[in-house]
C-alpha cells in the first residue's frame, strides 16, 4: 500500500513541527474532552488524543538528530571558507559513508557521479557560494543527465534557489540541498 500524506494537511504539518506541538493539542484535547463530555463518554474524548501522542513520538524520532540553528550555522560558516575543491572532497567523502562509488564524470557541470544500486547520480556544487542561484545551472545538470543517461540529480548550494530555479528543478526531478539540510550533510558522521 502507497500511502502519501498531504503536505499541508494537519498531521503532516505537526511532523514537521516540533514534538512537544502535539503534546499541546492532545493534552488541550483531553482537557476539553473532560471538561465538556459527561463522565461516561470522556474516556472516548481521550482516545482521540492517541493520534497526537504518536505523531509526537514520530516527529521526536524525526528530530532526535537534527542540528541547533548554530549548529547549522557554524557548520555552514565553516563550509563557507573552504576552497571549492575542498568542498567537493567533503560531499565526495559523505556519499562515499553512505555506500556510493564516487568519482569525477568527464565532462559537463556536474562535480561527482555518484553509483549505488546501478543507479548514476549526478551532483552539482560549482556554484555553490553563490549569492543566487538561476536556472541556468539546473539546465546544465539536467542536459548532463539526459545526454549521460544519469538516473537522477542532486544540485547543492549553500543558498536557496530562486522561485523560478525551484519550479525548473521540481519540473526536472532535481534534488536540491541548501540551509538546513546542506548542515546536516555536513554534520552527518555515518
Amino acid at each position: 500500500m502507497n500511502f502519501k500524506m498531504r503536505e499541508k494537511s494537519l498531521f503532516a504539518v505537526l511532523l514537521r513541527s516540533p514534538w512537544w506541538a502535539s503534546i499541546l493539542i492532545a493534552i488541550a484535547m483531553a482537557a476539553v474532552a473532560s471538561a465538556l463530555l459527561p463522565a461516561n463518554l470522556v474516556p472516548f474524548g481521550v482516545a482521540g488524543c492517541i493520534p497526537f501522542v504518536v505523531i509526537a513520538g514520530m516527529a521526536a524520532w524525526k528530530q532526535r538528530d537534527a542540528l541547533s540553528p548554530e549548529r547549522a550555522e557554524q557548520l555552514l560558516n565553516e563550509a563557507a571558507a573552504l576552497p571549492v575543491q575542498a568542498f567537493v572532497a567533503k560531499i565526495s567523502a559523505f556519499y562515499e559513508r553512505q555506500g556510493y562509488a564516487v568519482s569525477k564524470p568527464r565532462q559537463g557541470s556536474a562535480d561527482l557521479q555518484l553509483l549505488k544500486n546501478e543507479e548514476i547520480t549526478l551532483l552539482a556544487c560549482k556554484r555553490w557560494k553563490a549569492a543566487t542561484h538561476g536556472v541556468e545551472p539546473l539546465r546544465e545538470l539536467a542536459a548532463q543527465r539526459d545526454s549521460s543517461k544519469a538516473d537522477r540529480c542532486i544540485y547543492i548550494s549553500q543558498n536557496p534557489v530562486t522561485a523560478q530555479a525551484l519550479v525548473f528543478a521540481k519540473q526536472e526531478a532535481i534534488a536540491l540541498v541548501s540551509g538546513a539540510g546542506l548542515a546536516q550533510l555536513l554534520a552527518s558522521k555515518a
